[in-house]
């Protein structure tokens, strides 16, 4: 499947569109870049992070090894990072890959992934399925399936947010032969139960994938997304926004002739 970095531009551009409206801040550099995890052989791809409640930082992301993906963890208390910490590990049995965190207002923390199992999926030589795990007193629940793929559809990489009512969205693309590779489908969880999942945003024509969501100051929830709509095949980012019962239409957010 397609390794990509548009997913992470996606994440700034939303923090930087719907972030709250603060002074600048004087005097303030970046520090020099770092290499995490460190010197490594392998690929390192879709890391996504969460502050957790009490202020850590985690990091989780897929490691390609011996050409099926990994997902591990770092977590930074304040003080330094962690060691990384393989978290799905299938020796090759599965490709576990695009992992993405949460986290509940009682503390604990979803993560969800696409996992490639074995038989030939929609797009693919596998069928790919979103799962999820959960972490809380200090233990990770066993791995369980949350939309099933088949050949009729393969679910591909998921990212989520917690609502300021408690609630947790996630969104992912789902691919077939039949909707240009990539359409956006979204579910809630109440902490407890999932709901059915419902189409976002839809095509015949374009490939609509790599979502990034995230919930304005306002209450809004923003997703943005990249689709193959400018001349060329070339992508796009556009946007969805949900006011708490309803989608706005899809809206184009850069309009480049070079891919976003």
């Amino acid at each position: 499947m397609e390794r990509s970095a548009t997913l992470l531009l996606t994440i700034i551009l939303v923090a930087h569109i719907v972030g709250p409206k603060v002074s600048p801040v004087r005097g303030v550099a970046w520090g020099s870049t770092g290499s995490l995890p460190g010197s490594d052989q392998y690929q390192n791809t879709f890391p996504k992070l969460l502050q957790s409640n009490n202020g850590s930082v985690w990091m989780v992301w897929e490691k390609v090894l011996n050409g099926y993906g990994q997902i591990y963890l770092m977590v930074n208390n304040g003080f330094g990072w962690s060691g990384e910490i393989p978290l799905i590990n299938n020796n090759g049995a599965f490709d576990d890959v695009a992992p993405a965190l949460t986290q509940l207002p009682n503390g604990t923390i979803i993560l969800a992934w696409s996992r490639g199992e074995g038989g030939t999926g929609a797009c693919f030589s596998k069928t790919y399925s979103i799962y999820t795990e959960s972490y809380s007193n200090g233990q990770w629940s066993t791995p369980s399936v949350l939309v099933q793929g088949s050949g009729s559809g393969d679910n591909l990489t998921p990212a989520m947010a917690e609502l300021k009512d408690g609630r947790v969205m996630i969104v992912w693309s789902k691919c077939n032969s039949t909707n240009g590779r990539g359409d956006l489908y979204y579910k809630m969880s109440n902490g407890t139960i999932w709901s059915t999942e419902s189409l976002l945003v839809g095509s015949t024509t374009y490939e609509e994938k790599l979502p990034g969501i995230t919930q304005a100051a306002d209450g809004q929830v923003w997703v943005v997304y990249t689709a193959n709509t400018a001349s060329g095949n070339v992508n796009q980012l556009w946007d969805v926004v949900w006011n708490g019962s309803s989608w706005t239409s899809p809206a184009m957010f850069t309009n480049s002739t070079t891919d976003d």
